[in-house]
């Protein structure tokens, strides 16, 4: 009586070992994965957007510096796009252009 649930817990923890397997191929699961690399071109670009409207309320061509860099990582992802995503190449153009001018007029 032992032996036997002692093979059967054996085989749902080889079971779940397998799905879990699965689960990191991609091949198993519900299809919904977790992508670090597009977390981290929603925060740079939150983060860059939050410091544009700052530094275009403050004045500061620092805070606006920072922006265009932070803004200038995702969008240079887009550089290789056949279609009109290639435009998203531009948005870096207007917080480096701000800056400019805000130290321009100091």
């Amino acid at each position: 009586m032992y032996g036997a649930l002692i093979t059967a817990k054996k085989a749902v923890k080889i079971n779940l070992y397998q799905v879990v397997l699965e689960n990191r191929k991609g091949k198993g699961g519900n299809g919904v994965d977790f992508y670090w690399i597009g977390l981290l071109y929603w925060l740079l670009f939150g983060i860059g957007f939050l410091l544009f409207l700052l530094g275009l309320w403050r004045k500061s061509w620092k805070t606006l510096l920072i922006s265009g860099l932070l803004f200038l990582v995702p969008s240079l992802y887009f550089i290789g796009a056949e279609n009109w995503l290639r435009l998203l190449v531009i948005i870096p153009i207007l917080p480096f252009l701000f800056a400019y001018c805000v130290k321009k007029n100091m």
